[in-house]
């Protein structure tokens, strides 16, 4: 991915890219778009030619790089790999699994797993809770939604988010679990109703709850949680709104 700093120096790449996309963006815009931290050409590319291939009306988000990027079925990231994956240590994840997320994610779980650890007290590597998912490839979300489909058909995207749409291709989503508590029972748990009152206290809140289902067409689970930062995090909590609230007041 070409830096802002590289693509201004590359006049061989501005002409064509120019060329290329000028029926459709400006080339402030089109700079914007590729700016660190945003989109490579080929991803940008992709989606002005072909479009969302599961959203024809989509809007691909300009800053995708932000920590209070809101993605739902109208808004995408296309086919975006985000930089600064980091790894998570191996007795944070279910089974030892590899799980990735943005580093600055990786960061904030770390103090939030050692408290805890230290809230459970229960001899326990992070008081027993652990990570089943992280980042996940928009070709990856492609294989999860075609499965969504074979179970729910057309109502699919209530359950399973469309690829180029789900938070955890932005590195910045996680989904918790306890070891032999089944998904659907994690929110009975210490652990969830633990993070339910704390986990805003290191910039993780959850997207879609069951209170905003209205508001955002989907629920996830309890066990689905974002980091937005401490600083949002905290104001949000403050004001007693959730995120999913804040977002659509920063669209109005």
């Amino acid at each position: 991915k070409l830096s802002e700093s590289e693509w201004m120096e590359s006049p061989a790449h501005i002409v064509t890219m120019v060329e290329e996309t000028r029926q459709v963006m400006d080339t402030d815009t089109l700079i914007a778009y590729l700016a660190d931290g945003n989109y490579s050409y080929s991803d940008l590319h992709e989606y002005l030619t072909e479009g969302d291939p599961y959203h024809s009306g989509s809007t691909l988000v300009s800053d995708a790089s932000g920590t209070d990027l809101w993605l739902d079925d109208s808004l995408t990231v296309s086919t975006r790999i985000p930089s600064g994956l980091a790894v998570l240590p191996a007795e944070w994840c279910v089974n030892g699994n590899a799980v990735s997320v943005l580093d600055e994610t990786r960061n904030a779980l770390s103090g939030l797993m050692d408290a805890m650890s230290l809230a459970m007290n229960n001899g326990l590597d992070s008081g027993g809770l652990l990570i089943s998912r992280g980042y996940v490839s928009f070709q990856d979300q492609e294989e999860l939604f075609e499965k969504a489909q074979e179970t729910y058909g057309k109502d699919a995207s209530l359950y399973v988010s469309y690829p180029g749409h789900s938070e955890h291709q932005l590195g910045l989503a996680v989904d918790f679990a306890v070891s032999g508590i089944p998904e659907d029972s994690f929110e009975k748990t210490a652990q969830s109703q633990w993070l339910e009152a704390h986990a805003w206290e290191y910039g993780f809140v959850r997207s879609y709850a069951k209170q905003d289902e209205l508001l955002t067409g989907k629920y996830e689970s309890y066990s689905h949680y974002r980091y937005i930062g401490t600083e949002l995090a905290v104001s949000l909590h403050e004001q007693g709104i959730t995120f999913a609230q804040y977002a659509k007041q920063k669209a109005s």
